[in-house]
């Protein structure tokens, strides 16, 4: 009797186990949808807000503004919008590190805080790697203005160009100038996937700790603790690994 009462339980906790799921996923993917639709609109809008204004400047003025600049407003600057769903990270992650708390403690104990200290402890680190890549960020915007404006100068002035035979040095300065926005784009990308490691290693390293500390209170390694306890950092590791750090770059 109690071996099937053991199992009508445990049956009943993976089914509530799998109907949260559903409904966490479901809940995600209705936000991601809405605040999509809210990206998509005020990205047109501040696209179409921004070909009003160069419409409206002389000549003189859009020459000093420069083609660089105004296409990497255009595109990159822009594109920041699409990162605005990373922002519901911050009201979700306190009822999700409450949630992970309570049942930790339901489940092992103390050592729960271990393996929370490890996730929380993670979050500087991935915010300070997030400001040095939107600084190298914007040394490859910088990078980027000024490869456009030479070939946008060089195609205007192609006839100039063959006149003067004025082909080699300026095909070596654009190589030297791609070649600057290569290697920035090739740091930021190397920071990007160190702090994505992160995201990946979380659930092993908390996991690991929380272990550890129960362990070390004298705890029994048990299969009815383990799994759940891997399955709880599972569960928050998207939210407190990825969308907290993100969301609060952003903000």
């Amino acid at each position: 009797m109690r071996d099937e009462t053991s199992a009508e339980h445990l049956y009943g906790l993976a089914a509530v186990y799998s109907l949260l799921a559903c409904f966490r996923l479901l809940m995600m993917h209705l936000s991601a949808q809405h605040t999509w639709i809210m990206r998509t609109c005020v990205r047109s809008s501040v696209l179409g807000l921004t070909y009003r204004k160069l419409l409206r400047l002389r000549s003189d003025g859009l020459a000093s503004v420069g083609q660089g600049k105004v296409l990497t407003i255009m595109t990159a600057d822009l594109e920041r919008f699409s990162l605005v769903y990373k922002l519901l990270g911050l009201p979700m992650a306190p009822f999700v590190i409450s949630a992970q708390l309570a049942i930790g403690l339901w489940l092992i104990g103390p050592p729960i805080f271990a393996g929370l200290a490890v996730t929380l402890l993670m979050i500087p680190l991935q915010l300070k790697l997030s400001r040095m890549m939107g600084r190298v960020r914007a040394a490859t915007a910088l990078c980027t203005d000024k490869r456009v404006t030479v070939m946008s100068g060089v195609l205007h002035g192609m006839h100039g160009v063959k006149m003067s035979a004025w082909e080699k040095p300026l095909s070596a300065k654009i190589e030297k100038l791609r070649a600057d926005e290569v290697n920035q784009v090739r740091v930021s990308s190397q920071i990007k996937a160190f702090t994505l490691s992160f995201y990946f290693c979380s659930v092993a390293l908390s996991s690991y700790a929380t272990i550890v500390a129960h362990v070390a209170q004298g705890g029994d390694l048990l299969p009815e603790i383990i799994f759940p306890i891997i399955s709880l950092f599972v569960a928050a590791r998207l939210i407190n690994g990825y969308f907290l750090p993100m969301g609060l770059e952003l903000w």
